[in-house]
């Protein structure tokens, strides 16, 4: 099915298909094509998205059935922007809640799709909105909410999961809806989402609240990259403040592209994605979760093919199979298809760029080979070092030293070239990325493989995405916030950007240009960035250790607490002082704009 921009005024009828009878009523409705705002001054949200498929809600909750009852049953269940309410209804048969609430600030046009729920018993609507959080404290209340119990957790205190609250939210809107300064209010309603994780605000004040979100697929991107490139602020607070976080359902990649760009300019080896599909089936055999018929992605059919057929080995090298990491690689590999069928001329432009094409695919082919080759070399060094560490042997020690200084010249050297030291580093970052125990990403930690929605089971027929997230316990360094602690969480908040905005850069080097001397006063401290079994490495040279861009959540937390125990820290305001209100609100914008706002090595 073809699929046009939607302009500012609403959307074209070719994303106005109606598939279901509850999309049949929102069309005739005329909200969505601005006609009944013409007619009769109606001030309904026309950018907002409904999911209208009962076959997709009843897929998507027998997909995670198990994930959710019994534990959440009897429950209660805040809900906003249930829209038409199809998945609302159908997540309260399976729960049955002792209480459902119903957040809806366009009470009067959907309280007529509502009308079934809100016929059950504990079941009540609010014309409230969602996003305001004004709103939302006033709704956050033992009236509303008589069973829950606001809780306060000292620092000594694990704050611990309330299973018997259930946050639904749907926040898909295209176009992208502005809310008073920012260009896109679900990118800061998820950024605050994320906020109120590590403050104990809004719904965690009754302890780590699970999270369902609905969200237009480019949505995402922030809060769960494939792609190491792509890991910024917000997934880095993901991991530091989530137990998981897991998208259960979204579109396919053929379908995802008809309305955002995916992950863009960046990709990673295929094999890499295929040892990811090998992780994530393995953690559904474990769990019981089975894929549902008709909803396998594509690159779930690729796997099993491969499986089947032979073509995948477990043990195998990762790399290989490198995709042209461009926006354009869909455009390249048409032209390559249209070169084989005969459909290009030689001495004509097309064939030029295919030229071009091949002389660019042949140049990275040499790169990646003299790149494996030397991740290969990293490697046995490294396990040389942890060998020799681990029986205390001083001469093995020393000589893995002198191999490990030998290849740090070699590298220097040779790799001198910045596009060959970023093809190192990134080819080299994402294997480790992969390797570590977990992985380095929540997409690669993933319990199941998205089922695949389709555009028609929405809307307007934009395919979104649904998210779960599950607040962790947080360490006790990173909530010690405000005037009457160390403030150690307020300390840290300032000096993360910093490693974000380098991603590629020494960790030392980094924490030095946060304040002087933090680099040599607080990384000596830091174990976890030299332990293996923590995902930390032993060598010592810019080729060898870790980069920002692989520092997992733990090794943030122990950066955390040894500079927390640097006895020349600064004081909290004189950090602020050097890290001015004003870098911190354009670091804040550039997150919720879905922007890198980093420096010219984001790209590496």
């Amino acid at each position: 099915m073809g699929v046009k921009t939607i302009g500012k005024r609403g959307a074209t009828s070719s994303y106005l298909r109606a598939y279901d009878p509850v999309a049949e009523k929102l069309a005739e409705s005329g909200i969505f094509t601005g006609v009944a705002r013409k007619k009769r001054g109606v001030t309904v949200d026309n950018t907002r998205i409904n999911i209208t498929s009962e076959a997709l809600c009843d897929d998507v909750l027998t997909y995670i059935k198990s994930t959710l009852s019994p534990r959440h049953d009897g429950c209660d269940i805040v809900d906003l922007f249930p829209g038409v309410g199809v998945f609302s209804r159908k997540l309260n048969d399976l729960l049955k809640p002792r209480s459902h609430l119903l957040l809806e600030p366009d009470e009067d046009f959907y309280t007529p799709f509502l009308q079934p729920l809100l016929d059950r018993p504990g079941t009540k609507l609010l014309q409230k909105s969602g996003i305001i959080w004004e709103d939302l404290e006033e709704v956050l209340s033992p009236e509303h909410l008589p069973h829950q119990v606001k809780r306060k957790y000292r620092l000594d205190e694990t704050p611990e999961r309330n299973d018997t609250l259930l946050v639904v939210v749907n926040l898909s809107m295209w176009p992208k809806r502005r809310f008073r300064t920012f260009h896109n209010v679900a990118a800061l309603v998820l950024y605050q989402f994320m906020t109120s994780m590590r403050t104990a605000a809004l719904f965690q004040q009754y302890g780590r609240v699970r999270m369902l979100i609905w969200v237009e697929e480019s949505d995402k991107l922030p809060l769960l990259p494939r792609t190491l490139q792509r890991r910024r602020r917000l997934s880095v607070d993901v991991d530091l403040n989530t137990e998981w976080i897991c998208e259960v359902a979204g579109p396919d990649k053929a379908d995802a592209a008809l309305t955002s760009s995916s992950e863009g300019w960046f990709r990673r080896d295929h094999n890499i994605d295929l040892k990811s599909m090998e992780l994530a089936l393995a953690r559904m055999k474990e769990a019981g979760i089975t894929t549902i018929p008709g909803r396998e992605t594509a690159d779930l059919k690729e796997y099993l093919e491969k499986v089947a057929n032979g073509e995948y080995d477990p043990k195998g090298s990762m790399m290989g199979m490198t995709k042209r990491a461009s926006k354009t690689a869909v455009w390249a590999e048409k032209i390559y298809e249209a070169w084989d069928r005969g459909e290009i001329e030689k001495g004509t432009a097309l064939h030029k760029t295919l030229k071009t094409m091949r002389h660019l695919d042949s140049s990275n082919t040499k790169n990646l080979i003299k790149c494996m080759d030397q991740i290969d070399m990293r490697l046995q060094i490294e396990q040389k070092l942890i060998e020799a560490e681990a029986k205390n042997d001083a001469l093995a020690l020393e000589v893995a030293r002198e191999l490990e200084a030998e290849w740090e010249a070699y590298m220097k050297e040779h790799f001198a070239k910045e596009k060959l030291r970023a093809d190192f580093l990134l080819h080299r970052d994402n294997l480790i990325a992969i390797q570590s125990d977990p992985p380095l990403l929540a997409w690669d930690r993933r319990y199941a493989e998205p089922l695949r929605v389709k555009p028609e089971e929405f809307f307007p027929n934009v395919p979104c995405s649904l998210i779960d997230i599950q607040p962790a316990a947080l360490d006790s360094i990173l909530r010690e916030k405000g005037p009457d602690t160390n403030r150690g969480g307020d300390m840290f908040e300032l000096i993360a950007p910093s490693l974000i905005q380098a991603p590629t850069s020494p960790i030392e080097k980094v924490l030095e240009a946060a304040y002087v001397g933090a680099g040599t006063g607080v990384i000596p401290y830091c174990k976890s960035l030299t332990d293996p079994k923590q995902g930390g490495t032993p060598l010592k040279g810019p080729f060898g250790k870790l980069t920002p861009r692989l520092l997992n959540a733990a090794q943030l937390v122990d950066i955390a607490k040894a500079w927390s125990n640097w006895p020349f820290k600064p004081t909290w305001e004189d950090l602020v002082v050097r890290h001015t209100e004003s870098d911190v609100e354009v670091r804040e914008s550039d997150i919720l704009r879905g922007n890198s706002g980093g420096s010219a090595d984001d790209d590496l």
